[in-house]
């Protein structure tokens, strides 16, 4: 008889446990085995996954030198959003399946976007830092811009940026769009426009970055992009850090080319103590925690697990970022 399919959990740093219990039970459930790992190196992950049929993967970095050792895997899934930790193309090759968890905390993103955005029109940080050294004359804050008429820039237009123009419709903002691989009949939907990356930057009071961050895309916003915006425009990140180049962001930032930004993401994780954002006055600044709220631990697992469970099986995912993979996927 043979032995049942096995899927692996595995966590990077140490361990949170979090609910452990659930995951292992919903895999015995369906007839599997389950294991649980903290792995803290490439040679530590192959030891724990080299014999899965199916990967939770929650930290630890899967490299092609990894993926070229998972003999059985039928399918990773990345138990966030962003698929940056998983080499997709070596998966592929593989004949492996890479799933991401697309809808588990877009609710929350959307709000941090919002609390950024309205923080930095609001110019909450100023604020409360002027009040705690004395200050309480308002005009040391002006000017402060009316949302309403203003324009909306999202970089991208997945499953957040639509969640969040509906909210900035509400408030009077115009809303312009640009994202080349999604269909452009959406805007009369969505009451946007779609226009080029450069009319975007140029015309926008708040640009909002939502590109996932891979090979192509990494400083995809350079200096050259910081230099098109109006100098009272705020950049706003939620998506991954390294989509724009942080230096030349500083720059942008410290020489008057934006007015400011609110991140909620860095090009490292977490930043150096000399990070030269640090410094400024006119950046908020977030551990990255938009995807974070109390409902998000047992949310995450359940549609981890879930979409594991699936494919192990022998469904595709449901949320799937290498389609290309079906006519050479693992049985």
């Amino acid at each position: 008889m043979a032995e049942p399919k096995l899927i692996v959990r595995v966590e990077g740093g140490r361990a949170t446990g979090l609910d452990q219990g659930y995951v292992k039970r919903e895999v015995e459930r369906a007839s599997l085995r389950f294991r649980d790992a903290v792995c803290n190196s490439e040679a530590e992950t192959i030891a724990a996954c080299r014999d899965a049929d199916g990967i939770l993967a929650a930290g630890p970095a899967f490299t092609r030198d990894v993926i070229d050792q998972l003999d059985k895997c039928r399918v990773i899934v990345q138990c966030s959003v962003g698929v940056d930790r998983i080499d997709v193309e070596a998966c592929t090759d593989a004949g492996i399946m890479v799933a991401n968890l697309a809808q588990f905390c877009v609710l929350e993103v959307r709000n941090q976007m919002m609390a950024l955005l309205l923080g930095v029109n609001r110019k909450l940080l100023i604020s409360d830092r002027m009040v705690r050294s004395g200050g309480w004359d308002v005009r040391e804050l002006h000017p402060i811009q009316t949302l309403y008429g203003q324009t909306l820039g999202l970089l991208a237009f997945g499953t957040i940026p639509r969640l969040i123009t509906p909210l900035t419709q509400a408030f009077g903002m115009n809303v312009i769009v640009h994202d080349p691989f999604v269909d452009t009949a959406l805007a009369a939907e969505y009451k946007v426009a779609f226009v080029g990356l450069e009319e975007l930057l140029k015309f926008s009071d708040y640009v909002s970055n939502h590109i996932p961050l891979g090979p192509r895309t990494r400083h995809f916003l350079k200096e050259e992009h910081f230099r098109m915006m109006k100098p009272t425009a705020y950049f706003i990140n939620t998506a991954r850090g390294a989509v724009a180049d942080e230096a030349a962001l500083y720059k942008a930032l410290k020489e008057g080319w934006i007015a400011g930004a609110g991140l909620d993401v860095l090009e490292k994780e977490p930043p150096d103590k000399d990070n030269p954002l640090f410094a400024l006055d006119n950046v908020i600044l977030a551990p990255h925690a938009a995807g974070q709220s109390t409902a998000v631990p047992y949310r995450r697992w359940q549609m981890a697990t879930e979409e594991c469970i699936r494919v192990v099986a022998g469904e595709w995912p449901r949320w799937f970022i290498n389609p290309q993979v079906k006519s050479k996927a693992r049985k």
